[in-house]
């Protein structure tokens, strides 16, 4: 059905049929509201709607960490995104491929677009990725102990 209403293969009004369907499930079974949030954003529904179904989604999800990663990927606006994926990481600590991610983009965002927050706020931002990969530190690749240096140590 995702691909049908992303490849353009139904008419609007059965668009519109399906997600309204859709949304009914969802409220059934709160486990399909990340299926509704994206089928909203295929069918190009405004960002505001499929944002709420995305937040439906993580309320209900017990593993919220993929559902933010992935709609921090769909998120306008890179601000956006970085607060996303810090939440993604927070929401599950012992995900240490996901905290090396975000610690990778956070670290090449910051020597490339400083402006993009205040001090206080990158380092907030950085420090929370920071904690998530100390706490598994026996456990890290040599990659993932660099991202942690360049996340704890910036130059600021």
């Amino acid at each position: 059905m995702l691909r049908d209403v992303r490849g353009g293969r139904i008419s609007k009004t059965e668009s519109d049929q399906t997600l309204a369907a859709l949304r009914t499930l969802a409220l059934l079974e709160p486990a399909l509201w990340l299926s509704f949030a994206r089928a909203q954003r295929h069918a190009g529904i405004s960002q505001a709607q499929w944002e709420d179904s995305y937040k439906r989604a993580v309320e209900e999800s017990p593993d919220p960490a993929e559902i933010l990663w992935e709609w921090s990927e769909a998120a306008a606006g890179a601000d956006r995104q970085i607060k996303l994926k810090v939440q993604a990481v927070a929401a599950d600590p012992s995900n240490i491929a996901l905290a090396s991610r975000a610690a990778m983009l956070l670290n090449g965002l910051y020597a490339t677009q400083r402006g993009l927050f205040a001090s206080l706020t990158w380092r907030a931002l950085l420090r929370q990725v920071a904690d998530a990969l100390e706490e598994h530190f026996d456990e890290l690749d040599a990659p993932a102990v660099s991202r942690l240096a360049w996340t704890i140590h910036p130059r600021w």
